[in-house]
């Protein structure tokens, strides 16, 4: 319904096809929604507005992360590209960075991008929390 009664605002003819597959795509997160369709009344198809959509929200994250630290963004592609124990995002951060790592120091990470909600952790599984920002890492490389 955000979708639609903002089209509707404008006066934008946009089908409800279009607008479910929207919301399904960039899982109902508002932020994500407005964006888009702050793109589509700027004129950009809908495939447009949608890669679009997914480049800012690499282009956010990588910013905020590079922030803090370079191996939180390291830790959060490694996760988006379904490494999602421990042990694996260890073995996946060593090799990006060629180095071993100790145990309390990605313990420290994961826990600080859990404090700040990048992340959550389920049982021994770690996970994204923004399913856009996830795809968007997913397909960074």
């Amino acid at each position: 319904m955000y979708l639609k009664e903002g089209f509707k605002e404008v006066s934008l003819s946009v089908s409800d096809k279009e607008i479910e597959n929207t919301v399904e795509v960039l899982d109902g997160i508002v932020g994500w929604l407005r964006e888009y369709g702050w793109l589509r009344y700027r004129g950009k198809t809908h495939s447009e507005a949608i890669d679009e959509v997914f480049q800012k929200a690499k282009s956010d994250i990588i910013d905020e992360l590079s922030k803090y630290s370079p191996r939180y963004l390291t830790i959060m592609m490694a996760i988006s590209e379904r490494y999602h124990s421990w042990s694996a995002i260890k073995a996946y951060v060593e090799r990006s960075e060629g180095k071993r790592i100790d145990k309390k120091t990605l313990y420290t990470a994961l826990r600080n991008l859990t404090k700040y909600g990048y992340i959550e952790k389920r049982d021994d599984e770690h996970s994204i929390v923004d399913p856009v920002i996830e795809r968007a890492l997913r397909h960074a490389r």
